[in-house]
């Protein structure tokens, strides 16, 4: 501290830069799986994001698949930015996302028409056959399982079911975000399973095979 100047010690950044950039990949071998658990949903997402990160270092901009009942992740006010941010980096980065909804009310629509982009396809269908509960992705040979609580998923599909407008909607949420109960995040090394999640998903959408059938996709974006 010179008066009112302050600055950080340049060693010391330094060491914190070099540490930082040693980091290890996140790494599961073939067939592990790993469970974290949150009790405040913003919490879950910000973590789902950090592993997502990691997991993207090590398997490269490969095609995303996802499936979500509603996305109500872009509502939550902590998040929202954070939210944003993800889906605008598919377009920067030109990696290829697919996403099916499993709703197609008024606010469902309204979200694929925020989020629907030239590398982001989302699909609405309320009959998909995925457990409601279960919010899940895959990357690679990874798969992430984000699973909500039984009585929070049937609170969200009734917010959704009738809410008439986009603020109500936001509104009713924040109240159930507020007793979301346990979440869970499972990150699964599984490519049989991720295969076959993304030949679910891909049904929906006009993929290209080498995306639909590939899990090594470092070298997939046109």
């Amino acid at each position: 501290k010179q008066k009112k100047t302050y600055s950080i010690n340049n060693v010391w950044t330094g060491k914190l830069l070099r540490m930082i950039s040693k980091r290890p990949l996140f790494q599961l071998q073939d067939g592990d799986q790993t469970i974290y658990r949150f009790k405040k949903i913003d919490h879950s997402d910000a973590f789902w994001k950090h592993v997502f990160t990691d997991i993207e270092d090590e398997v490269g901009h490969s095609p995303l698949f996802c499936f979500m009942a509603h996305q109500f992740w872009i509502h939550i006010p902590e998040r929202r930015q954070s939210e944003l941010a993800f889906y605008e980096s598919l377009e920067r980065n030109r990696v290829h996302g697919y996403t099916v909804i499993g709703g197609d009310s008024a606010c469902d629509k309204e979200t694929k028409k925020t989020l629907i982009s030239t590398y982001n396809q989302i699909h609405l269908d309320a009959k998909a056959s995925i457990n409601r509960r279960d919010h899940i992705c895959t990357k690679g040979h990874y798969v992430i399982i984000t699973r909500v609580s039984k009585s929070f998923a049937q609170v969200i599909d009734g917010v959704y079911k009738t809410s008439t407008s986009e603020k109500e909607l936001q509104q009713r949420l924040g109240v159930a975000f507020k007793k979301s109960g346990l979440i869970t995040i499972t990150v699964e090394h599984n490519p049989e399973k991720a295969r076959k999640f993304r030949k679910y998903i891909s049904d929906s959408f006009h993929v290209p095979k080498e995306f639909r059938d590939s899990d090594r996709s470092r070298n997939l974006i046109p």
